[in-house]
């Protein structure tokens, strides 16, 4: 043995039989397994991210939230 524990993919799948995590083995240096990770995984400063953090701004203004000033 090797020495290093099995870690199951943490994406948690919602199906018939309940809620539970996908328990795939994950990716190297990922909460995720590869299927997940490619889903979940947004690159710093790349233009995925930008779209995603505008669509949860929108999210975010529609439902009235909005943004905490800076500094809180």
């Amino acid at each position: 043995m090797s020495g290093t524990r099995y870690l199951p993919c943490a994406y948690l799948v919602d199906d018939a039989a309940g809620r539970h995590n996908c328990g795939a083995p994950r990716r190297p240096s990922s909460p995720y397994c590869a299927h997940h990770h490619a889903i979940c995984h947004v690159v710093i400063g790349s233009r995925s991210e930008t779209r995603k953090l505008w669509w949860f701004e929108y999210l975010a203004d529609k439902a009235g939230k909005g943004r905490l000033p800076l500094g809180h």
